[in-house]
This record gives structure tokens, C-alpha cells and sequence, in this order.
């Protein structure tokens, strides 16, 4: 009896002691050296943002055009969607590409994930479309989703029945139909789900219509994360097979190694 209440409350110690931990790393504050070190690195994918969106207007927002981050971390204990749309056999150790740093002042505070596996068909996104190959990937013409209004529940039961028994379709509900098949369409360009993009529109998050994914490496050729570059405008990335394109992004990957952000 007194081994097992010893043994309840070591376990209850070490939970306690974990969960602190984590706690703390959330809440800490920023380091007067890493607050450099970001501004450094913000600077950096700035100017490369610069060198590959060439034609974009100063008085555009920065964030419809945008150069971002993302790390391939093995582990990721929170992951901040409603409902775990992975299945139960995705757990906390599947792979994933999370969010480090992104070009411009706003947004900088993301909480994008996408699952990045060892099975790589099941790999999310065009980011993770990049990250188990060995070449840039683009996509362009995604559909435009910023009219799209997110229907509730209760909202959409009420005109399907409508629609069904009364055989009477609303306008709104065969434009909610029209705005279905166009979600479908972006998802399977995007290699996301259905899910992700109407908690996206829920939330009021853009969606880019071009997205340009390329893998980023070590020094010593392994695999780190992806850099994605996205519009949300007209105004597309440059081809990244051009000159400028490939003497910028090398400038870029020397810059975040200098400051510690990838080996």
C-alpha cells in the first residue's frame, strides 16, 4: 500500500514537473539576444521576399504575399484545431512541419501545422507535397475563397431539408453548394482538407490562390523544413529556376544558418 501511494505520488511529481516545464517554455520571455537574432532573420527573409516578388506595389499588404519558415520537428504535442482530423492512429510523434518564422510584421504569431510522415503520401499541403521531394513545387489558380461565408450546422440542416422535402432550394443554399464544389476543387490543388480550409474561412484566415514550396536542406544535405511562398493577390512569385531567384534564395539559407535558425 505505502509502495504504491510512493510510486502515485513520484509519477504525480514527475507529471507536475513536466507540465511546468512546458508551461514555462510558453510563457518565457524573449531574450534581449534572440529578439536580435529574430530581427535578423525577419530582415532576411524580407529582403528575399524583396528579390522574389519584384512587381509588388509598396502599398500592397505584406501579408497577401508572404515568405515563411517551417521546421520538420518529429514531435508536436499541441496542435490547435477543434477536432484532431488525422485519425486516432496519428499521434504526437507522426512528423510535422510547424511554423518558425514568416516575412513581414504581421502574422507572425501562426499556429500552421501541417502533418509531414514518414509515408510521405499522406504528407499535408504543398509544403508537404516539398518536403518528401527533392524539387520546388508550385501551384497556381487555386480557386478564390474570399467571398466564400462559412455555413453552421444548424444553418445548413435547416435549407438541405428545405431543399429535400420541400423542394424548395434557397438562393443562399445553392450558393453555399456553388462555394462546396469550389472548397473542393482548392483542397485537391492544395493538398489539404476540406476541414482545414473551412476553419480557415471560419476564422476569417486568407487563402493563397499561388503557392510555391521548396525544400530546405543543411549544410551537410539533410533534410531541415520547407520555405513556402504564397500570394494571396495577383502579383505571382518569380520562376524559381531564374538566376534571381536561385542567387537569392542560396543568400537566404547562408543567412539562416549564420544565425542559428537551421544548421
Amino acid at each position: 500500500m505505502v509502495t504504491r501511494l510512493g510510486s502515485g505520488i513520484s509519477f504525480g511529481c514527475g507529471a507536475l514537473i513536466i507540465l511546468s516545464g512546458g508551461i514555462s517554455r510558453l510563457v518565457r520571455e524573449t531574450t534581449d539576444a534572440q529578439r536580435i537574432l529574430n530581427k535578423l532573420i525577419d530582415e532576411s527573409l524580407d529582403k528575399f521576399r524583396s528579390a522574389v516578388f519584384p512587381t509588388v506595389p509598396k502599398t500592397e499588404p505584406t501579408a497577401n504575399n508572404r515568405v515563411t519558415v517551417f521546421k520538420h520537428v518529429r514531435w508536436k504535442w499541441l496542435v490547435f484545431r477543434s477536432i484532431w482530423p488525422w485519425g486516432f492512429w496519428r499521434g504526437p510523434a507522426s512528423g510535422w512541419l510547424v511554423f518558425v518564422r514568416r516575412s513581414g510584421h504581421t502574422t507572425q504569431a501562426s499556429s500552421t501545422v501541417f502533418l509531414a510522415p514518414d509515408d510521405p503520401e499522406h504528407a499535408e499541403g504543398v509544403a508537404g507535397r516539398a518536403w518528401k521531394g527533392d524539387a520546388s513545387i508550385r501551384v497556381r489558380d487555386l480557386p478564390v475563397l474570399s467571398n466564400v461565408a462559412y455555413a453552421g450546422k444548424m444553418w445548413k440542416l435547416y435549407h438541405w431539408m428545405r431543399a429535400c422535402f420541400l423542394r424548395q432550394p434557397t438562393q443562399s443554399w445553392l450558393r453555399h453548394l456553388g462555394n462546396v464544389s469550389e472548397v473542393r476543387k482548392y483542397c485537391d490543388s492544395g493538398n489539404v482538407s476540406e476541414r482545414w480550409v473551412w476553419r480557415k474561412i471560419k476564422n476569417k484566415q486568407g487563402l493563397p490562390v499561388s503557392v510555391l514550396a521548396t525544400p530546405l536542406d543543411t549544410a551537410d544535405n539533410e533534410r531541415w523544413g520547407v520555405l513556402v511562398i504564397d500570394s494571396s493577390n495577383e502579383f505571382d512569385c518569380i520562376g524559381e529556376d531564374g538566376e534571381q531567384f536561385r542567387r537569392a534564395f542560396q543568400n537566404l539559407r547562408k543567412q539562416l544558418r549564420a544565425y542559428g535558425l537551421m544548421r
